[in-house]
């Protein structure tokens, strides 16, 4: 009775709680109750009790919300109930096990299945399988190993292709090449169509063995011409230098493109032209894998023993300060500053007082750039980027005049560089709250440099900052001036919308009407056609509608044929590998209007949404106008459901998630970005880990955040407590999630901050701004063509 009373108050807390992710705890305490209840009720030596009507609704539920991907809602559903006793077949088990699976949850698999014994052999192999995933999950590579091997000795007929590639895959990670290479072999044959591929990890496995057929097998894969020939001729010409053939080895590189030249040429190409005596094709190597950040610790000193010029110590230093080698890098560019010519010594003397802020000394950085920056008011023609960095090192000196005056002297320059300074300028002005000032240095930035970027930026940010003070007819000269000089400006259709706002401010309503239809016929989808719609008759999507009715045609063959290899592919893991065959089939399929359309829908209903978006635009590009079904291969909704449960368990409205979600990922749940962001909703691991306690998933692990379902519980999770943080303001939730809390804090100063229009066009960065602007525009786009999602936006 204790033990039943333990797992009734388990289960009680995890119907509550949601399921752990971490553990099975629950499962596994459960043994002995499932014992107990199932000898009390059924005769010893009967084999599992025969599914209930309940039962089997209950087993279909859990079937149904996998093939929907969402194996944590499956595991909350089934796992209580198999951990109570209340269902306790093979198929429960095993669905329980699939859906830990689903989510990587690798401990909870080996704990179910380790207390759950098959009935029947078809059962034991399944649940073999799983284990064997599971321990390779948790980097128990023998133990995988073991379970591979019992499960594939004990399969009549041919095994599952998945079964056999992770089985080699295990192998490799054991060192065991010779095993990954039978197992590939055996797939090779038992699934032809995909033989380019398995050939090509059977090469791998061969390197790394060590073994001279390699040569064979990549000659032979090349010759074929289904995957890319520098695939194959890298790893054997590596293979050629391990084996000390270095003439082998250099005769295959110079088959391959120049990529796998530079990857071999510190380490491989240039050793072995010195040693030759090729002095002049070393040091051409070394430089070349300097230049692309390909170099070892070895290479810059070995090319400054072939050629110690003021140029090759230039490269050598600034490529040694990019990997981190700043005291090393710093020598080489001291020594380089001293043997250029005088018109490359400002350049060089940058790299340098780089290095020294890196270092930490910024005095020594105030005293490399001293003989250029001693006298600002005698510089005709300054070189803005030296500028700019001489004021950050005199603000890391307290010298706060002279980086101001610095900045300036910047802003006198020429170039990119020299337009961000004259614009920041202005900027910090404006958020200094002296808009007279700012205007002044909006209007000097936009007249000394009107084609750069920050020049455009100047004049929207002037006529802006007329309109919010007042000065009506000087924003209306100002935006027409913008329209006129930028017709195909990014922000031409915000000069346009803010042209009827001017008018509005001006008592001109029909003059309002005419620039707010203008603006919702350039683009109807964007922003500021969002903003339009109330002022202009709705329906601003209406003739999207066209098209709703007509079938698309039937999936071409090339298309299908590459959509059934990318699906397999990515089952057993090879994804890059899927999407080289999508670039195959899109480079060599049809490019009628149709047929790459389908294409488009046919790969956004598998999940490769990144590739289905991609051919919705190349469909758009060739028709132009914008139908529903267009639409709904551009903006595609998968993993449906999981999205709405999240979003309705947070509260949030699943139009706004599903635009944040296209957005911040195309619906990629494996996507990463530079930093570091995962996922669907693009969560940095550590925030991810902060919120997922309460997010219901208190045993999660960061390898779980690839998992949709795992990604959205969270993201919606952190985006409604984002939003929480400012009493549900949409716009303050989105800066916040993209730029941070603190930025929306500091930002909330700004005048126009009673204004939500005004403040999404005074966000500061232009990721952000663009960002704010996509959300919404994607929230609106999702709300049309999936209306029966069912929540408002916010």
């Amino acid at each position: 009775m204790h033990v039943q009373r333990r797992i009734r108050r388990l289960a009680r807390i995890h119907r509550a709680r949601g399921p752990s992710l971490g553990s099975l705890l629950t499962l596994v305490l459960a043994s002995a109750l499932a014992a107990q209840a199932g000898s009390a009720g059924r005769p010893p030596g009967s084999g599992p009790v025969a599914a209930t009507t309940a039962d089997a609704d209950m087993l279909e539920r859990a079937r149904r919300l996998l093939d929907a991907r969402m194996p944590v809602s499956a595991s909350a559903l089934l796992a209580p109930a198999l951990a109570a006793g209340e269902v306790e077949s093979d198929e429960a088990v095993l669905l329980v096990a699939r859906a830990f699976t689903d989510h990587r949850a690798w401990a909870s698999v080996l704990g179910l299945l380790s207390e759950h014994e098959g009935s029947t052999a078809a059962a034991r192999a399944q649940a073999t399988l799983l284990m064997a995933r599971a321990s390779a999950g948790l980097d128990s590579l023998t133990r995988s190993a073991a379970h591979y091997r019992a499960y594939l000795d004990g399969v009549d007929g041919t095994p599952p292709l998945g079964a056999r590639v992770e089985f080699a895959r295990v192998s490799y990670r054991r060192y065991q090449w010779y095993e990954a290479r039978d197992q590939l072999a055996l797939a090779e044959g038992e699934h032809p169509e995909l033989a380019p591929w398995l050939r090509l990890s059977r090469l791998y496995a061969l390197a790394e063995a060590e073994d001279p057929d390699a040569f064979a097998l990549a000659d032979s894969i090349v010759r074929e011409t289904r995957v890319p020939a520098d695939s194959a001729l890298l790893p054997a010409a590596r293979l050629a230098f391990e084996l000390e053939d270095p003439e082998r080895g250099a005769a295959l590189a110079s088959r391959a493109g120049r990529g796998v030249r530079n990857v071999l040429a510190a380490r491989h190409l240039g050793p072995h032209y010195l040693a030759i005596g090729d002095s002049a094709a070393a040091a051409s190597a070394f430089a070349d894998a300097v230049a692309r950040g390909l170099q070892t610790p070895e290479t810059g000193p070995t090319l400054l023993g072939l050629t110690r010029s003021w140029r090759t110590l230039r490269d050598v230093g600034r490529s040694d300060t990019r990997a981190g080698r700043h005291s090393r890098g710093a020598g080489y560019l001291s020594e380089a500053l001293e043997l250029a010519p005088a018109a490359e010594r400002p350049g060089i003397a940058e790299s340098l007082a780089s290095a020294y802020m890196a270092l930490g000394a910024p005095a020594r950085a105030a005293e490399t750039l001293a003989p250029w920056t001693g006298d600002p008011a005698s510089v005709t023609a300054p070189r803005a980027s030296l500028w700019m960095l001489a004021a950050s090192i005199y603000r890391a000196l307290g010298r706060h005049d002279d980086a101001e005056e610095a900045h300036e002297t910047a802003a006198r320059g020429s170039g990119d560089v020299a337009a961000r300074a004259a614009y920041l300028l202005a900027d910090l002005e404006h958020d200094a709250g002296r808009p007279d000032i700012a205007a002044v240095g909006f209007e000097r930035s936009y007249r000394a440099f009107p084609g750069a970027s920050y020049g455009t930026r100047s004049l929207e940010r002037l006529a802006l900052l007329a309109y919010h003070e007042g000065r009506y007819e000087e924003a209306r000269t100002l935006l027409a001036e913008y329209r006129e000089r930028y017709p195909e400006g990014e922000w031409v259709q915000g000069a346009i919308y803010w042209g009827g706002k001017v008018a509005e401010a001006l008592g001109d309503t029909q003059g309002a009407s005419a620039f707010y239809a203008r603006a919702l016929r350039y683009n109807p989808l964007d922003f500021q056609a969002i903003l339009c719609e109330p002022a202009t008759a709705p329906g601003r999507l209406a003739a999207t509608r066209d098209g709703e009715g007509v079938a698309l045609p039937d999936l071409d063959p090339v298309h299908a044929t590459a959509l059934r290899r990318m699906n397999t592919l990515r089952e057993v893991g090879w994804p890059e590998r899927a999407r080289r065959e999508y670039r195959r089939a899109s480079e060599r399929g049809p490019s009628t209007y149709g047929a790459i359309l389908a294409f488009a829908h046919a790969l956004n209903e598998a999940e490769w949404t990144r590739e289905g978006i991609r051919e919705g635009w190349r469909a758009q590009a060739i028709r132009g106008r914008w139908t529903r079904p267009l639409l709904e291969a551009i903006y595609p909704l998968p993993f449906r459901e999981a999205l709405v449960a999240a979003a309705e368990r947070n509260g949030l409205p699943p139009h706004f998630v599903a635009g944040l979600s296209r957005r911040e990922s195309m619906f990629d749940p494996e996507i990463r970005s530079v930093a570091n962001a995962i996922g669907l909703m693009q969560l940095l691991p550590e925030t991810a880990r902060n919120v997922s306690s309460r997010a219901g998933l208190a045993g999660y692990r960061r390898h779980q955040l690839t998992v949709p379902q795992v990604n959205l519980m969270l993201g919606t999770r952190y985006l409604a407590e984002v939003l929480g943080r400012f009493d549900g303001f949409d716009i303050a939730g989105m800066i916040s999630y993209n730029a941070g809390p603190h930025r929306y804090t500091r930002w909330r100063d700004f005048p126009e901050f009673s204004d939500e229009e005004q403040l999404v066009e005074r966000i500061p960065y232009r990721e952000t701004r663009e960002y704010v602007r996509a959300v919404t525009e994607l929230a609106e786009i999702y709300r049309f063509l999936y209306p029966d999602l069912g929540v408002p936006n916010p």
